[in-house]
């Protein structure tokens, strides 16, 4: 159970770290592409040329999402094997320990 709860708080640390070293939209950027996205989906919905529609279908599927995959630096890399053998080792905190320390630290500044 501990260690399940262990490789809980890994992921929700790796998802972090994921959204804070990577390029991050900004709430304006989030907001185009929502904008763009809205209005491709109201342009499709007005074609009614099956031959079109299809050949649209084609260059979707075949299109790569590549770029949304994250790209770990070394150091990154080196950081989550470090944490890894942490866990595997029994060097961990639970959350009230961690939000304990945090607390003091921020009263430390």
């Amino acid at each position: 159970m501990g260690e399940m709860n262990c490789k809980k708080r890994v992921q929700r640390h790796l998802e972090k770290l994921d959204r804070s070293n990577t390029l991050v939209k900004t709430k304006k950027e989030m907001a185009q592409v929502d904008g763009i996205r809205n209005g491709i989906i109201d342009k499709l919905l007005a074609i009614s040329d099956k031959d079109y529609l299809l050949a649209l279908l084609r260059l979707v599927d075949n299109s790569s999402i590549e770029g949304d995959k994250i790209k770990l630096t070394k150091e990154q890399k080196l950081m989550l094997e470090m944490s890894e053998a942490d866990i595997q080792n029994g060097r961990i905190l639970s959350q009230d320990e961690l939000d304990k320390n945090d607390l003091e630290w921020l009263k430390g500044k």
